[in-house]
């Protein structure tokens, strides 16, 4: 878990790289966009563990399935492609800026057949993610839920878009505010060491007078103000760089550069649910796997969610970073926040005891969440989650909301969202 981690740090930061210089970088895996990228995840894993997932998928009582195409009178109605059709009439007078001689330099991609999908953290990535893993791994061909593919499970994206006519291009986009307030509370509020030293140390220095020497080693208290703060520092064109931009929170545009290349179909993370029935469509998986998310996606999505946050406390490569950081309690208390901020959890007080913290089992820790998810409506968790938002937002300065505004206005303009909500400007 730990060298699989380590990697995808590695991997997020070259591709981050890649933005700021908006240069490809020449390698093994790296064809110029003229053919595959080689796929390191399927030469790693071998017979073993091939065997150890059809156990598990015979245990399920999980049978391979022949790839059906999903009928439109299957699936809930989506806009993605009109969506696709306004943004590129808006594209035709975009400035010349926006567009690059290297066609195909986008930070990631996913790949199966004719489709391609450009890679945007923090819009919907993990069950893509997943559902290319039932296209393209072998191991994971019986499986029709994409659920049930462990949320830890790794699988590198490619490094380019085809642009062949044949491929039909998709990108899945959230509102950036939305979106930054996801990285936070995902990857910095919640017990992350990787990302406290990844993102929160270099945060902090740049951004904190006098801060602690503790702080300056662990960044694991970071405020949302500050994390604002840097996310301009890292993405103001005016502004000095001292690092690249993370792919969690660069822009959307200059990730997948929607004015240089042509996508066919424009998903977003508000219609998460439709949208991703189509991507399911597109690649080709069973009928059931399309069923199953329409009938119970949202259910499996905050089982799953629950069940991830849940863990991080207890990841083994994560809690031996906390000692000299946070405690165990404070690790499980700031899981408990996370999943309240996202709306997974009602207003409950924190149910353990620093006593019962010693004992307790991840198992016990997910058995306190679902109680938790289950003592409120989805409209009241709902409301509760926006209330965290606007509160979060209410802690960033006017003129620090104004120049995150300004960095982010195509993604506002080109994907349609208000750069200007009353949830934060008033």
């Amino acid at each position: 878990m730990l060298r699989k981690l380590r990697r995808l740090v590695k991997l997020t930061v070259l591709l981050a790289g890649l933005i700021l210089t908006m240069t490809l970088v020449a390698g093994p895996g790296f064809l110029a966009g003229k053919g595959d990228f080689v796929n390191r995840d399927s030469s790693d894993r071998g017979l073993q563990m091939t065997q150890d997932v059809q156990n598990i998928n015979s245990s399920k009582g999980l049978q391979p399935v022949v790839p059906v195409r999903v009928s439109n009178k299957a699936l809930l109605s989506s806009d993605g492609y009109r969506l696709a059709k306004r943004l590129s009439d808006k594209c035709v007078g975009y400035s010349r800026r926006h567009i690059s001689n290297q066609k195909e330099a986008v930070f990631a991609s996913f790949r199966t057949g004719s489709t391609d999908v450009c890679v945007i953290w923090k819009a919907g990535t993990t069950l893509i993610r997943r559902l290319f893993m039932m296209k393209n791994e072998i191991q994971y061909r019986g499986i029709v839920n994409p659920y049930d593919i462990y949320f830890g499970e790794e699988y590198t994206p490619r490094a380019s878009i085809r642009m062949d006519p044949a491929v039909k291009r998709m990108i899945f986009v959230r509102d950036p505010y939305k979106r930054l307030y996801s990285v936070f509370i995902d990857k910095l509020l919640a017990p992350n060491p990787i990302y406290w030293t990844l993102i929160g140390v270099n945060a902090i220095r740049s951004t904190r007078t006098s801060p602690s020497q503790k702080s300056l080693t662990c960044g694991h208290d970071l405020t949302f103000a500050e994390f604002i703060k840097y996310v301009i520092l890292t993405l103001d064109p005016v502004l000095p760089k001292q690092y690249a931009p993370d792919g969690h929170f660069n822009s959307q545009v200059k990730m997948c550069r929607p004015c240089a290349i042509k996508y066919d179909f424009v998903g977003k993370m508000e219609s998460f649910r439709e949208d991703s029935l189509e991507l399911v469509k597109q690649i080709e998986l069973s009928n059931t796997t399309a069923d199953i998310l329409q009938g119970r996606g949202d259910m499996l999505r905050a089982d799953d969610a629950l069940r991830d946050s849940c863990h991080q406390p207890f990841d083994s490569t994560f809690r031996g970073g906390f000692p000299k950081c946070v405690t165990f309690y404070e690790a499980l208390q700031r899981a408990w926040r996370k999943m309240q901020m996202r709306g997974l959890i009602g207003a409950i007080p924190f149910p353990v005891t620093q006593e019962q913290a010693s004992n307790i089992t991840e198992n016990d820790f997910v058995k306190l969440a679902k109680e938790a998810h289950g003592k409120f409506t989805e409209t009241e968790r709902n409301r509760q989650k926006e209330e965290h938002f606007a509160n979060l937002y209410a802690t960033v300065s006017k003129l620090d909301l104004n120049r995150l505004r300004i960095i982010h206005k195509d993604d506002f303009n080109l994907f349609e969202y208000d750069d200007m909500p009353s949830s934060i400007f008033g």
